[in-house]
């Protein structure tokens, strides 16, 4: 008979003698991490010894969310230091407009240099941690060089697609210098054209 994932994972702990252990003195999560084992091994050992949920002195009065850490460390970290649900962290952060936490070390990045929605893409970031990391620092977002693009050369698509940006904006960059759109037949006459010049 299959035994449940529970048995087989406690198989593994180390030997803790768990009435020794300063369980609801101090956060779950962080008693767990210091017996290097699952928090929900805490919980249960816990809640078996019927000692409720440790709350942090602030949940006694009223939380400053401004003056608390959002965003610089994961919200299930800091609910669980002040001792209130994860979700309610999240919606405090969202609230002020904090993007989520993440642990890249931004000023090695090429903030500003490349797209934000690119450089969001390779990090595998949120779009809004990108600016607002930009934006903290001071830094402009990248912008193209137009006037070396093939503005009227070739079909807006292909500028598009060689920048990954929308055609709107390259149409928008192409008309705001006088120069006239390109389709795919006149770009296919124009090779047809001096492909024929060049085997004169």
């Amino acid at each position: 008979m299959a035994r449940r994932r529970d048995e087989v994972d406690r198989d593994v702990l180390p030997a803790i003698d768990w009435d020794r252990q300063p369980l609801g003195q101090m956060s779950d999560l962080a008693l767990a991490e210091h017996l290097d084992v699952s928090r929900r091994f805490v919980t249960e050992e816990r809640t078996r010894r019927g000692i409720a949920l440790y709350r942090s002195p602030t949940c006694s009065k009223k939380i400053d969310w401004r003056v608390q850490p959002l965003g610089q460390l994961p919200d299930r970290v800091l609910a669980d230091q002040l001792g209130v649900n994860p979700a309610t962290v999240s919606r405090r952060r969202d609230a002020l407009r904090i993007p989520v936490f993440s642990a890249v070390d931004w000023d090695a990045q090429p903030l500003g240099e490349v797209l934000d929605k690119d450089l969001a893409k390779r990090l595998g970031v949120p779009l809004s941690a990108i600016r607002h990391a930009r934006k903290k620092r001071g830094i402009a977002p990248y912008k193209f060089d137009w006037d070396r693009q093939r503005l009227g050369q070739v079909p807006d698509q292909v500028v598009a697609d060689e920048l990954r940006v929308a055609v709107s904006a390259v149409a928008h960059a192409r008309r705001r210098r006088g120069l006239p759109a390109i389709t795919d037949r006149e770009q296919a006459a124009r090779r047809a054209w001096v492909t024929k010049r060049s085997k004169r």
